[in-house]
C-alpha cells in the first residue's frame, strides 16, 4: 500500500463504512469533559497542534476537552494510559509513528499490545521530515553528490538523530535501502535540538528533522535541504525537492499523528469522533495552524486505517532491523 501523500485539499469523509447499526443509533454526545492524552512533552509542535484542535472540539462537542501530556518511554506511557482507559469516548489518544507503528519493534517488552488495544479514529495530520546538510562544512551541490560520495567512501559521513530508534533515524535508514543500501555512521543525540547543534558546528554531516523546526534554520540560511521526505513538496519550502525528485524514485516517509481511543469504544462513539476528526481538517482556522506549523492534513478515513496501521507497521519494523535498535 503507498502512503497516502499529504494533501489537504483532498478531504475523505471519515466513517463512511461505519456499520448500519451505528447509524441507526442516537447520535452519541458526551455528557463529561474529554481528554486527548498526548505523549509529547508540553510546548512542543504536537503539544500546540492537539491543544489547537482541542479548542474546536470544545465547541463542536459542547464540553470541555482538555490535553493531558504523558510524554516518557518514546511514547509509551501516554500510549499505555489511553490504552488502559475506560472505553467510553471520553478518552482519545492523539499518537504518531513511535508509539503505534515504530515501538512494537523496538521495545523488547510493552505492556500493551498498540494493534489491539488502540482503535484508530481516523488520520488528520502529517508532518514531512527535512535532510539537511551545513553548507560551511559539506556544499553537496543536491542529494545525488550527497550519495555519490557516500557510495564512493562507506561511512565516512556522519548523519545525526534524535536518538537510537527515532523517526529520524530510522527514516535515514530507509533512505539508505532506497538508495541502494548506502553507508552512513550514525551519531544518535538526545532529542533534535543537540542534534542540529551538531550540525551547524560541523561535527555531522547531515541530519533528518521535522519540517516545523527545519523550516526555521532553512529560511534563516543556516542550514541547506537536500530534499522532503514526502511524495509531494510541502507548503512551508515549496521550493525544496522532494527526495523522490531529487534522486530516490519512490521515497515517501511523512511522519504522521492520528486519533486513537481505547479498544472497546462504542460504534456510536467512533462515529461522532470520525464526523469530528472529519469536520476539524476543514476548518479554515484549523487548517492556517496546520500550514504555519509546516503540518498538512492527510486524508485517511477510520476504516482505512487498519491497512495502512499495517503497511506502517511492517515498514518500520524492517527498518528497525536494518538498525539494529532496540530498547529494554
Amino acid at each position: 500500500m503507498t502512503t497516502p501523500h499529504i494533501n489537504r485539499r483532498v478531504l475523505l469523509a471519515a466513517g463512511l463504512a461505519t456499520p448500519a447499526i451505528a447509524r441507526a443509533q442516537a447520535p452519541w454526545t458526551p455528557d463529561r469533559p474529554v481528554r486527548i492524552i498526548i505523549p509529547f512533552a508540553a510546548g512542543g509542535a504536537s503539544d500546540l497542534l492537539a491543544r489547537s484542535a482541542a479548542e474546536r472540539l470544545t465547541a463542536s462537542l459542547g464540553v470541555s476537552v482538555i490535553v493531558e501530556p504523558r510524554p516518557g518511554a518514546g511514547g509509551n506511557l501516554g500510549a499505555e494510559a489511553a490504552a488502559r482507559a475506560p472505553a467510553d469516548g471520553l478518552t482519545i489518544f492523539f499518537g504518531g509513528m513511535s508509539s503505534n507503528a515504530i515501538n512494537q519493534a523496538l521495545y523488547s517488552q510493552l505492556r500493551f499490545d498498540p494493534a489491539k488495544d488502540l482503535v484508530p479514529l481516523g488520520m488528520f495530520i502529517g508532518i514531512a521530515n527535512v535532510l539537511m546538510i551545513n553548507p560551511a562544512k559539506h556544499d553537496f551541490a543536491d542529494l545525488r553528490a550527497m550519495l555519490a560520495a557516500a557510495r564512493a567512501n562507506p561511512d565516512s559521513l556522519a548523519y545525526g538523530s534524535n536518538g537510537a530508534g527515532s523517526v529520524t533515524h530510522l527514516t535515514m535508514e530507509l533512505l539508505k535501502r532506497a538508495a541502494g543500501g548506502i553507508e552512513l555512521l550514525h551519531v544518535p543525540y538526545r532529542g533534535s535540538g543537540p542534534a542540529a547543534a551538531a550540525l551547524m558546528s560541523g561535527d555531522i554531516a547531515m541530519m533528518f528533522d521535522g519540517a516545523p523546526s527545519a523550516a526555521q534554520q532553512i529560511r534563516a540560511g543556516t542550514l541547506k535541504p537536500l530534499g522532503v521526505s514526502t511524495a509531494t513538496r510541502i507548503a512551508a519550502l515549496p521550493e525544496v525537492p522532494t527526495l523522490a525528485e531529487a534522486g530516490v524514485p519512490g521515497f515517501d516517509v511523512p511522519s504522521w499523528y492520528a486519533m486513537f481511543a481505547p479498544a472497546g469504544m462504542p460504534a456510536a462513539a467512533q462515529q461522532r469522533w470520525r464526523t469530528e476528526l472529519a469536520a476539524l481538517c476543514r476548518d479554515p482556522a484549523f487548517v492556517a495552524v496546520l500550514d504555519r506549523n509546516a503540518a498538512a492534513y492527510m486524508a485517511i478515513e477510520g476504516d482505512a486505517m487498519e491497512p495502512f496501521l499495517a503497511t506502517e507497521r511492517a515498514r518500520w519494523r524492517q527498518a528497525v532491523q536494518d538498525s539494529g535498535a532496540k530498547v529494554d
